[in-house]
């Protein structure tokens, strides 16, 4: 792969990442999701809006929306 097609890829995955947030901060509305640069390229991340109200997870920074999903729920159990 050239570098000009990797970086094509790595925009591609960035905005298919940004179409995901809206329906996730509609699931998860007591985080703040987003995306950020990691060292692996663009990752979602969604940071807990108030810690101190209540126990869970505070942070959770990944490529993988399902892997999201089901660590936001495990922390609201």
């Amino acid at each position: 792969m050239t570098e000009t097609a990797s970086r094509l890829d790595a925009v591609e995955r960035s905005r298919s990442l940004d179409a995901l947030i809206p329906a996730l901060a509609a699931e998860f509305p007591g985080y703040f999701i987003g995306t950020q640069q990691t060292w692996n390229g663009v990752s979602l991340s969604a940071h807990d809006k108030d810690q101190a109200a209540h126990p869970g997870v505070y942070a959770v920074v990944t490529k993988d929306p399902d892997e999201m999903r089901r660590t936001l729920r495990q922390g609201q159990q």
